[in-house]
């Protein structure tokens, strides 16, 4: 299994690159440099139709982002190499005379020793687990990785990561600790991660397992996640009815059918109505996901429940996937709060021009009302028809 398909990620101390004794020629420097990345425009409109000025942002508004992450990684000696990636990211919101803010970051660096066997990465770089967002953008911390990759079909790794940019409570420290278990038996696919955050939650298990078969497929998946510390002490019975228990637990599942280019899917997901905590991001990757906006909603959100199903055709360089959500959930515990209420219907489409190059459309109508009539509430007073396009070039 590749270290890439686990990606708990990478690292390098960004003085690595200046320790050799010598200069080299630029020829013989840069042989065997690997460069990855991309550029991508994206323009985003929101058009809250119902509501206006009375939610918490504008009626409307148009947001316009170029970003282009590049990532060198070279070698160093046998088994020993280093990276380093850098970002530019420039985003005009759309308003009138609102500045362009755009500058050029350099959010991880790292240095990997890999044998078959096993490997260890130590700096800074992406934290890819369930609980958190990968991509150029997502989640860091400065730390290491270290797999192991003796059992055949398994790897097992563990990590530690200081100084994230995790914060999922507002509370608590950034250190975070984790373990997994990723591999199949069979025709099935299992994971099982292990995670705590220092003071914020004592322990998180997740455990996914998946299998398809002649274009059939199906996952389930759950996490259980128990406060520590700072956050237990601000969020578990303090006093404003806030979580009536430390630990909480999610689980999800989805099926799908695809041949000839037609697919179609079908799931669920459900969280805690105590204690509704499961991910440190709304935009993690791991867990199951349902619709575009709707996740921002119902993330960590008393006794979420979501159904969904979407379709897609693809043929030549086209695609086009539709799909509808249904969802519910509470502003309070034991579902004793006021009831959300809340449906989205989107489509997307894309067009591959070249191996390279791709052109995308997403068109997303979201809805939220409370039981008994709209209110006038940031929370439940939301109303949004979005539109995304995006043209993406990779290398």
């Amino acid at each position: 299994m590749k270290l890439a398909k686990l990606s708990l990620a990478a690292i390098v101390a960004a003085g690595a690159m200046t320790t050799f004794a010598s200069a080299a020629p630029l020829e013989e420097a840069i042989k065997g440099v690997q460069v990855s990345g991309m550029m991508r425009y994206r323009w985003a409109t929101n058009n809250k139709s119902k509501y206006g000025a009375s939610t918490p942002y504008a009626p409307s508004s148009d947001s316009f982002r170029w970003s282009v992450p590049i990532t060198f990684v070279m070698p160093i000696a046998e088994n020993l190499t280093a990276g380093v990636g850098f970002n530019f990211d420039s985003k005009t919101d759309g308003k009138a005379g609102a500045p362009e803010q755009g500058d050029w970051k350099s959010p991880k660096h790292w240095i990997t020793y890999a044998t078959p066997e096993y490997s260890l990465r130590v700096g800074r770089f992406e934290i890819s687990s369930p609980w958190t967002e990968t991509g150029y953008a997502g989640s860091r911390g400065q730390g290491f990785l270290g797999t192991l990759n003796m059992v055949e079909n398994w790897t097992f790794a563990a990590a530690y990561f200081a100084n994230t940019n995790v914060s999922p409570l507002g509370v608590g420290s950034d250190d975070l600790y984790a373990a997994a278990a990723i591999g199949s038996v069979g025709p099935v696919n299992l994971q099982a991660w292990y995670s705590k955050m220092q003071d914020t939650f004592k322990s998180s298990v997740f455990v996914q397992a998946d299998v398809a078969y002649e274009g059939f497929s199906l996952k389930a998946q759950a996490n259980q996640l128990k406060l520590d510390g700072a956050a237990k002490a601000t969020l578990y019975n303090d006093g404003n009815g806030a979580f009536t228990k430390d630990k909480g637990t999610f689980w999800g599942a989805e099926a799908g059918f695809a041949i000839n280019g037609f697919s179609v899917g079908a799931g669920m997901t459900q969280n805690d109505k105590k204690m509704p905590i499961y991910e440190l991001t709304a935009d993690s990757d791991g867990m199951i996901k349902a619709g575009w906006q709707m996740y921002y909603h119902t993330t960590n959100t008393f006794a979420a429940r979501n159904i969904f199903v979407k379709a897609g055709y693809a043929f030549d360089q086209y695609r086009v996937n539709v799909g509808f959500v249904d969802a519910q959930a509470y502003n309070a515990a034991e579902k004793q709060g006021d009831k959300l209420k809340a449906r989205e219907t989107y489509i997307d489409a894309g067009y591959k021009y070249s191996k390279n190059f791709d052109l995308s459309f997403h068109y997303s109508m979201f809805d939220a009302r409370q039981d008994g009539g709209f209110v006038n509430s940031a929370y439940y007073n939301d109303d949004n028809n979005e539109f995304k396009f995006q043209a993406l070039y990779s290398f």
